[in-house]
């Protein structure tokens, strides 16, 4: 298992990661501090992790302790269109439900069901990765966390959140 030293988004319209979404801050926080990946090759140093989606496809560039690149992989991001969109769409009934004064077993209710779309996300990009890079649940799901900010970046939510 290799440690994650560094995680590098790279926005089409050269946003920094700051500049993304809130989420963002926190799920690069946890995966420099607790997030771990097994690639699919023997490493074990520090491994930093590059993040981009272009034409469709999100590319992650693995590189080593001396930025020497590793390996790249490409995945089609039309699997995580849907689960994007309805991710942002949970956050949007969220955010009204609280503004029209829901009550907490509504908006627990919600919770829950983007909770439950996180997790969908996150297991579809540990199955996706699989024979390539083996990452646990707590990786995937703070990983889907920077897909869903730069695929709102994209157009993947449906043209909405460009900053959550």
């Amino acid at each position: 298992m290799a440690e994650i030293r560094n995680v590098i988004l790279l926005a089409p319209n050269g946003k920094t990661e700051h500049q993304l979404c809130r989420n963002t801050i926190v799920a690069m926080g946890d995966l420099k501090r607790y997030g771990r990946i097994d690639p699919a090759f023997p490493y074990d140093a520090p491994i930093t992790m590059t993040l981009r989606i272009s034409e469709g496809r999100l590319h992650i560039a693995l590189s080593g302790e001396n930025d020497e690149e590793l390996q790249t992989f490409i995945l089609s991001m039309t699997p995580y269109r849907r689960i994007i969109r309805d991710y942002y769409m949970m956050i949007d009934s969220h955010e009204q439900a609280i503004i029209a004064g829901a009550h907490h077993s509504k908006l627990e209710a919600i919770d829950m069901g983007r909770r439950g779309l996180h997790n969908d996300g996150a297991n579809l990009l540990r199955d996706r990765l699989s024979g390539k890079i083996g990452i646990d649940h707590d990786t995937a799901r703070n990983f889907f966390s920077l897909l869903c900010c730069l695929g709102a970046e994209t157009g993947l939510a449906g043209g909405r959140h460009e900053r959550v």
